[in-house]
């Protein structure tokens, strides 16, 4: 019997289920969602009006926030329908989540059929994943950016380091803190890649100035720093965290209201990721194939972890060092409680748990605990990564080889 025929079966079977209730899922969301932001921008930019709204008073508008990428690509869909205008959006994200598992595969070098049960793990790992969900929900652009992660892969498994700083600065000016995945070309020693990620940025945000004027720039950039702190969303990452549980804040009574303890969390969790990093680009020069696959998917999980706002469905960009972890590779792979400790983190991903808006009962007491459990997992994901790219290190490392015939202290000298 020719396997193989039934396990390509048994895959389209699985994509198909998978794409076909995603898809539906988004759209049974319903209500507020981003791309109704993208689309009266496009809008903006189709009736020759401003894209960026002025804005005065402490309350924020409802409006676009990032580099005029989105809205220009989107001129065409934004005269649709609105409902007609999702559908299609939701239908591109959803086939964004697949191409990304296409380029993670390639990237990895997993053989689809040989790799049947890998590949269907890496599926259904992607889409039955609360951020995920989430996602395809509020139609946000999270998941083009896990496709240009994913791509990233393919360009470090062939070397295309130019290739991979273009993706970057792709993503970049999808969402501006995405700059910040330039630092796996640092810690790759990658230097010239990484200045030229920085100049495809700057490129690509003067060419879409000129195009739709240069006094939209300086909006731009006040824009850019209004809307990078937003008291009145749950931010998953270190700053949020620590604002909601240790300092007065418009969304929780916190369970302890102090400065001195609010500092010491800050310090605690951003030198917790301060250090994971630090590891990461000290030891990069030495790593081998699958040390760097996790590196490059610690990179963005630490952009998220460590952003000012981060909303739960950013946590998208984990998937790739989920992955990792659980799938590994041909040419080193975890062992299988690194493997099980990684299922568990995704299996508590995969619950719904609490955000925006906060249930009236987790704003007090105890039970405020449970607005951390994306954030958590996100942070004990990071660790186990951070740990398994030390620990696949060899523990002579450094040390002199030994030369036949001479004493180990010549062989030093």
């Amino acid at each position: 019997m020719n396997y193989r025929i039934i396990r390509l079966m048994v895959l389209l079977l699985a994509v198909k289920c998978l794409t076909v209730e995603a898809f539906r899922g988004g759209m049974a969301q319903g209500g507020i969602n981003n791309f109704q932001e993208f689309q009266l921008a496009a809008n903006r930019l189709n009736n020759h009006e401003p894209l960026y709204i002025p804005e005065q008073g402490p309350k924020l508008l409802n409006q676009f926030v990032s580099s005029p990428l989105v809205p220009m690509l989107l001129r065409p869909l934004a005269r649709l329908p609105a409902r007609t205008g999702f559908s299609v959006w939701t239908a591109m994200e959803t086939g964004a989540l697949l191409l990304a598992i296409g380029l993670y595969i390639w990237g990895t070098g997993l053989r689809i059929l040989d790799d049947a049960v890998a590949v269907l793990l890496i599926l259904f790992t992607g889409y039955r994943y609360w951020p995920s969900v989430l996602e395809l929900g509020m139609g946000n652009t999270d998941l083009f950016l896990l496709v240009a992660v994913c791509g990233m892969y393919v360009c470090d498994r062939y070397g295309k380091w130019m290739w991979l700083a273009l993706l970057v600065a792709l993503a970049a000016l999808t969402k501006t803190w995405m700059l910040g995945v330039l630092f796996y070309l640092l810690a790759r020693r990658q230097w010239l890649a990484a200045i030229a990620g920085c100049a495809f940025f700057g490129a690509g945000l003067a060419i879409m100035f000129y195009l739709i004027g240069w006094k939209e720039f300086p909006q731009w950039i006040a824009i850019t720093h209004r809307y990078s702190s937003q008291p009145l969303n749950v931010s998953h990452s270190v700053a949020g965290m620590t604002r909601i549980f240790f300092s007065a804040n418009p969304l929780t009574t916190p369970l302890v209201n102090s400065a001195a303890v609010h500092l010491a969390a800050l310090a605690a969790g951003y030198g917790y990721l301060v250090c994971g990093l630090f590891c990461l680009w000290w030891r990069g020069p030495e790593m081998n194939a699958y040390q760097a696959r996790l590196c490059l998917g610690l990179t963005p999980l630490a952009l998220v972890l460590g952003n000012t706002l981060s909303h739960q469905y950013y946590l998208v960009l984990a998937l790739p060092l989920l992955w990792t972890l659980l799938v590994g590779s041909a040419d080193s792979s975890p062992g299988w409680g690194v493997r099980l400790a990684a299922f568990a983190l995704y299996l508590v991903l995969s619950i719904p748990s609490p955000g925006d808006p906060l249930p009236e009962a987790l704003k007090h007491g105890p039970k405020m605990l449970e607005v951390a459990t994306s954030f958590g997992s996100g942070m004990l994901l990071f660790g186990l990564g951070v740990c398994v790219v030390m620990r696949e290190f060899p523990a002579d490392a450094g040390k002199p080889v030994p030369v036949a015939g001479l004493p180990e202290a010549d062989v030093a000298a």
